[in-house]
């Protein structure tokens, strides 16, 4: 079904702002920080997490997330908040946060006291509440204020059921709970309704599914959130609503899309990613210096268990026409959809040749055949053509990226292949470590020997690389008689064995001309990736300088890069 209404006056701003992916390469990440007002396992706070990813991901943003936690139902809100604001700058400080977010009135509270904490950088408040004024927050500060629309939840419960009996499921004995069930009956006081609104509140869990499995007929129910119980066990809200749909006779209804699966119908809810999505979308608004009124509507939708529609004989069909299905068994059509258009497809295809074959006479039988032989030797000839063609450009491309002689990657593809692994390292923060190996006293065996024999070295050497190294090592021939390996995920420190495996192989060979054996030596400097360079030149050129220092240590050597202080 359709999905709710789209931003487009908000995506015809930002598209000139939005990159490729092949442009957010070298970019810094987005960073996020999301101060959470409750406690690390609410479904909301990961639904709004994930808003916050996928919006980021739409416009093709490398982005980190950053995620800390107040638990406000646990401790006091002013409870060590000092100190909390204190680490929070001391662990983010070097971080380069570029946007904060405060998720609830608690976090919000925290926020607005705190204006010290990582000062500068834009923040977007979502309160439950009218808590924040125009003259509290920065130039550069979002305010989306997260008003409950009770009223319209409830209606759309009574609508689908046609109930005449609701009961609210609610609790005061945590802040979470009691904001909660204030609100609602502040909303419902004193309100005409062509429905009888009864409250079970603050009972325990085994009272409340005792009366919910005992309600009268044309009955439903709407679960506000539950922390803890009379009993003082503290469950999250889709645990306490899982529990409550087990044993309930009546239907389920909430104002939470997050508490979707937990065995709610569901009904017209706030939908934590479409919240997270909002709060990004008016934070890069703002970076623009373009303000618009949020519009909360755009959080909330219409969301639906089927499960639940089957088991509480509510009808699809009368559904709004924007809802969102959830959890639907696929019908015939959409499990068996390929298969039923294949048939579909091969029936007409054989129906139409049968009919054709019937009203051709021989002739044109004859004549259609050897059009077909004809046509079919063209594709053959064709495809022949077509692949040697193809051949010809694998085998060019092949050639224009290995060393002739050697048979390793010459210097373009070993640059290649490098600035690839560079790139996922960085991204990923992983290491790698360059080997630059050098041929000691090369051009004397040139001068006194012939090129013919410097080949015959060059070739043995670069078997001996060969055959030293790993299947994910990339060699490559990068100079007259100096060869380089890239080592992924190996740190420089751990390579001096593998280097000296090579050096002593090396060592250990000769090249014999007219019974007399010349023996052969290489020079090895070994340099590792770290995470301040940002090209692949750098890491090269410290090998190169550990290269110097081992040729100029008496050649035959091995030198580890190290910083000098």
């Amino acid at each position: 079904m359709r999905q709710g209404r789209q931003w487009f006056l908000v995506v015809m701003l930002l598209i000139p702002f939005c990159s490729s992916k092949a442009e957010t390469v070298g970019i810094a990440p987005y960073r996020v920080l999301i101060i959470n007002s409750w406690s690390k396992e609410l479904p909301w706070q990961l639904s709004v997490e994930n808003g916050i990813r996928a919006e980021l991901v739409s416009r093709q943003l490398p982005y980190e997330i950053f995620a800390e936690y107040l638990d406000a139902d646990r401790f006091d809100q002013t409870f060590n908040h000092d100190a909390l604001s204190t680490f929070l700058n001391s662990k983010y400080q070097a971080s380069s946060i570029n946007l904060i977010i405060a998720d609830s009135l608690p976090a919000v509270s925290f926020l607005m006291r705190y204006p010290s904490l990582l000062p500068g950088t834009p923040r977007v408040y979502l309160p439950d509440s009218d808590y924040i004024s125009a003259k509290d927050i920065g130039k550069n500060d979002v305010v989306i204020p997260v008003k409950e629309d009770y009223i319209r939840s409830v209606n759309e419960a009574i609508q689908r059921t046609g109930a005449t009996q609701l009961y609210v499921v609610g609790e005061s004995f945590s802040e979470g709970g009691s904001n909660q069930l204030q609100r609602f009956k502040q909303t419902f006081k004193n309100k005409t309704a062509s429905f009888r609104l009864h409250y079970l509140e603050n009972l325990s869990m085994a009272e409340l599914a005792e009366q919910t499995a005992q309600l009268p007929p044309n009955s439903a129910i709407f679960f506000l959130l539950i922390f803890k119980d009379s009993t003082e066990t503290s469950y999250v809200p889709y645990q306490a609503a899982s529990l409550l749909a087990q044993k309930a006779n009546a239907p389920i209804f909430s104002l939470w899309e997050a508490l979707m699966g937990s065995g709610i119908v569901g009904g017209y809810l706030l939908s934590g990613e479409r919240l997270g999505a909002m709060a990004i979308r008016h934070a890069l608004l703002k970076e623009q210096n373009i303000s618009l009124d949020p519009n909360l509507s755009n959080a909330y939708g219409y969301y639906f268990d089927e499960r639940q529609l089957i088991k509480h004989d509510i009808a699809k069909q009368t559904l709004p026409d924007n809802a969102t299905i959830r959890f639907s068994e696929p019908s015939f059509w959409h499990a068996y959809r390929l298969e039923i258009t294949l048939t579909l497809l091969l029936l007409t295809l054989l129906s139409f040749v049968t009919s054709t074959l019937f009203v051709v006479n021989k002739k044109r039988k004859r004549a259609i055949y050897a059009l077909i032989q004809e046509r079919r030797l063209l594709e053959l000839r064709v495809a022949d053509r077509t692949q040697a063609l193809h051949d010809a450009k694998i085998q060019a491309e092949a050639d224009a990226r290995t060393d002739v002689l050697t048979g390793l990657n010459n210097r373009r593809a070993f640059y290649e292949h490098g600035r690839f692994l560079h790139e996922q390292a960085s991204r990923y923060h992983n290491t790698y470590s360059v080997l630059l190996i050098d041929i000691d006293l090369f051009k004397e065996v040139n001068d006194v020997y012939g090129h013919d024999v410097g080949d015959r070295v060059l070739k043995q050497i670069a078997n001996i690389i060969r055959q030293s190294i790993r299947n994910s090592d990339i060699p490559g021939r990068i100079g007259g008689d100096e060869f380089a390996v890239l080592l992924p995920h190996s740190a420089a420190h751990k390579m001096t064995e593998f280097a000296e495996r090579i050096r002593s192989t090396v060592a250990q060979s000769s090249i014999t001309i007219d019974s007399k054996a010349i023996k052969l030596t290489v020079s090895i400097g070994i340099a590792e990736f770290h995470s301040a360079e940002e090209m692949l030149d750098g890491v090269i050129k410290r090998a190169d300088v550990a290269l110097y220092e081992a040729k100029n240590s008496g050649r035959n050597n091995i030198v580890l890069y190290r910083e000098t202080k």
